[in-house]
This record gives structure tokens, C-alpha cells and sequence, in this order.
């Protein structure tokens, strides 16, 4: 893409023919090719960032190290922890637990394993911290969450 736009910036470059035509067109080229710098480097960060985040989603029953998603993501764990700060507003902590309770509720939804098993599949050690995490980011109990649904399943 940025091959593409200076091919055009060259045609125009072409066309002038003094100093005062061709600070403007400097000016602007060099806008644009920084503007076009930025987002390619925010695309890249974006896919590796992605790339993390699959690393969780596969790996959410696991005791999940920071420095490993983050080399899963190639990133060093300094910069993933800004980054994760600075994209989601949450700490890496804080996004894998989002990531667990995520599937807690799929889980809770789709089948009847008790709420320990549930707890253990997500990556929780034990079914009151489970519980303490699921009510924090779902703003209620794992059962009450699982209730709640066959109650709306057999409304409708």
C-alpha cells in the first residue's frame, strides 16, 4: 500500500516545477507516509495481539504465565502487559479471568456439569474462587447465571 501511494506522489512530483510547488507536495507525502507507517504498525501489533489472545482462549483450563502468551504473541512480557492495558483497559489478569468466566457461561449454558467441574475446566483451582470471579465480571452466581437461563429457555 504504501508502494501504491508514493507510484502516485511520484506522478505528481513530476509536475512541479519550483521550490514553492514542492514544499506542499513534501509536506504531504511525508504526512502520508507516516500516517501509512502508523497504521501498518498498529495492524501488525493487532494481528500478534490476536495471536495472544488465541493462546488463552486454547489454553483457559491451563495455569496461564504471562511471559508465555506474551512469546506466544511475540511480544517481551513488559511490552504485552502495556499493550493489553492499552487496548483492552484491563490488566493481563484481568483479561484472562473475562476470558474464563466467557467460557464459564458457554459451559454453564450448553451442559450440566456441575459447577466444580465448570470452575476447573475455566482454569479456576477451586469453585469459590470461581464463584467470587464469575459474580464479579457477570454480576451474579454461576447457578443463579445457569438458572436464569432455563428459566428464559422454557418462557420462550
Amino acid at each position: 500500500r504504501i508502494m501504491g501511494m508514493n507510484a502516485g506522489r511520484f506522478v505528481a512530483l513530476a509536475g512541479i516545477d519550483d521550490e514553492e510547488d514542492l514544499s506542499p507536495w513534501m509536506t504531504d507525502t511525508l504526512e502520508k507516509l507516516m500516517d501509512e507507517i502508523h497504521a501498518q504498525r498498529r495492524k501488525r501489533r493487532q494481528i500478534h495481539l490476536s495471536r495472544a489472545i488465541g493462546y488463552i482462549e486454547k489454553h483457559l483450563a491451563e495455569n496461564i504465565r504471562k511471559d508465555e502468551v506474551a512469546r506466544h504473541g511475540g511480544f517481551s512480557p513488559g511490552h504485552f502487559s502495556h499493550l493489553v492495558r492499552e487496548e483492552t483497559g484491563q490488566t493481563f489478569r484481568e483479561l484472562v479471568a473475562r476470558y474464563r468466566v466467557r467460557h464459564a457461561c458457554h459451559l454453564l449454558a450448553r451442559t450440566r456439569r456441575s459447577l466444580s467441574e465448570v470452575a476447573l475446566d475455566c482454569g479456576f483451582t477451586d469453585q469459590s474462587y470461581f464463584t467470587k470471579i464469575f459474580r464479579k465480571i457477570s454480576g451474579q452466581n454461576p447457578l443463579h447465571y445457569r438458572n436464569s437461563l432455563g428459566r428464559a429457555a422454557s418462557i420462550a
